[in-house]
């Protein structure tokens, strides 16, 4: 897949959606000796494919991952690269859960049939994970809480932990003389096997408002191409007028119910 440069030293992996696929937008900070990937992919195939496209790039190899959260498709990937990588504190938790888990086809075969919400993570993962006999899940080797800084000879990183209702760890990282915030999967939904009736669309507008700055135009979330400021603004706008919907709907609801 071809690189997409959003600025001197910041490219893009970019997201592939299809059937029983879920591939996020891989961002790449390139400077001298330095290849950082925000995430690591969902998996062996797709980690081998950064790594081919970075080699074809004439970057130098990856040196360092940076986690925006915890879930399967940001970190499968990771054991490819035997590398340092940079996550939040409230990411370790989750980790050393997975670390436990047999992962492979029999188990995801005994998920598939007992935990029917989950059909189609299931099917996702086997269709990207790649062999499981040399799958591992990889720690984090720096942690942090609120803000981690991270400064190569051009670029500096602000790693920032906004949390979320999509992932309690989620982090964005900013780089902050270039304008573009790598935002994940931060103001999603709660994930399909976890949602509650009416969480389908429901985004989280306050992390949106958060992660917008002055200083930033291109917005990297984990599954659709880059927005603008103005994008943004106009998610938020449009979200707030469905959100006033669903509440004039649930009134004229509770107000028949009384009559």
């Amino acid at each position: 897949m071809t690189l997409k440069q959003l600025s001197p030293h910041v490219w893009l992996f970019p997201f592939e959606k299809g059937e029983n696929i879920t591939q996020p937008n891989i961002g790449i900070i390139t400077d001298g000796d330095h290849t950082i990937l925000i995430d690591a992919g969902n998996g062996a195939p797709h980690a081998e494919r950064i790594k081919t496209a970075v080699s074809e790039q004439g970057f130098a190899p990856v040196s360092q991952i940076i986690y925006t959260h915890n879930h399967w498709d940001h970190v499968f990937g990771a054991h490819c690269f035997d590398v340092p990588i940079i996550a939040n504190q409230r990411t370790v938790p989750f980790l050393e859960r997975q670390q436990t888990i047999p992962w492979g086809e029999p188990f995801l075969r005994d998920r598939w049939e007992n935990i029917p919400r989950m059909r189609h993570q299931v099917m996702e993962m086997l269709t990207c994970a790649g062999d499981w006999s040399q799958f591992s899940i990889k720690m984090p080797t720096l942690v942090f809480d609120n803000q981690y800084d991270l400064t190569l000879p051009n670029v500096h990183l602000e790693c920032r932990y906004v949390g979320g209702i999509h992932a309690i760890d989620s982090i964005v990282v900013e780089v902050k003389n270039e304008g573009v915030v790598f935002v994940a999967d931060s103001y999603y939904p709660p994930p399909i096997y976890e949602q509650e009736p009416g969480e389908e669309e429901l985004l989280d507008l306050d992390i949106i408002r958060d992660f917008l700055t002055p200083d930033a135009d291109i917005y990297v979330d984990g599954h659709n191409k880059p927005f603008s400021t103005r994008q943004m603004q106009y998610l938020i706008r449009f979200q707030e007028m469905k959100q006033q919907s669903k509440g004039k709907d649930l009134r004229e609801e509770i107000g028949e119910c009384r009559v």
